[in-house]
């Protein structure tokens, strides 16, 4: 599921949820002073952005996708995702390759940060390449996944919490032209909108997780 938003907020773009929106009413002129509708726009995109990430990615069979996220950190201790310094994909259904032909003085630094990931991995260099079996689906590699999930789970309320910092700091921006009951409304009902998405994003990760412990799957 994903929040409702009022009509007032956003008009059309509330076919899109389902939840219950906040029970702050807020006249819709005064949403549009603060272009409430793209602030909006830009949290629902964190939660479709996280709703994918766990999908397409974070599944108990290590993908290539997975794995383009696994960070690196090279000897200057810059830090960059995998598929910046090189192509990952399957050999077959039991190895992948990281093809490091563009990237070669990142080889030691590609093997150091997969064994160092958490995820179980013995990389074994080949040439310019890496290569990974994927590891059998073992308690402990459930839990690094689920790990990994928490940690996706927090940077999504990390973009919410900045994106509510934006629009409140707009709303602060109007004090000479709204009255302070209307700015305390508009606070009001940013935080309550704040809240159910950050509430929204633990019910995302709470059953990710329980999939992931499913022995089952």
């Amino acid at each position: 599921m994903a929040f409702r938003l009022h009509i007032v907020l956003v008009r059309t773009f509330a076919r899109r949820v389902k939840k219950a929106a906040p029970t702050t009413f807020v006249d819709p002129d005064l949403l549009d002073e603060i272009d409430m509708k793209a602030h909006v726009s830009k949290m629902q995109s964190t939660l479709d952005a996280l709703k994918q990430n766990y999908s397409r990615k974070l599944t108990t069979k290590l993908s290539p996708e997975f794995l383009e996220d696994v960070i690196v950190t090279e000897t200057n201790s810059k830090r960059v995702p995998l598929k910046q310094l090189g192509q990952v994909a399957y050999i077959n259904k039991q190895t992948i390759s990281v093809n490091l032909s563009t990237s070669p003085k990142s080889l030691n630094s590609v093997v150091q940060s997969l064994v160092k990931s958490g995820l179980e991995l013995n990389p074994i260099q080949r040439g310019t390449s890496v290569e990974v079996a994927v590891p059998k689906v073992t308690r402990e590699f459930r839990l690094s996944l689920v790990k990994t999930a928490q940690r996706n789970a927090e940077d999504a309320k990390v973009s919410i919490r900045r994106i509510r910092q934006a629009v409140l700091s707009k709303v602060k921006s109007k004090k000479k032209e709204m009255s302070d009951d209307n700015i305390h409304l508009l606070q009001k009902y940013v935080d309550s909108l704040t809240s159910q998405i950050t509430d929204e994003i633990e019910e995302i990760l709470s059953k990710k997780k329980s999939e992931l412990l499913d022995s089952k799957k």
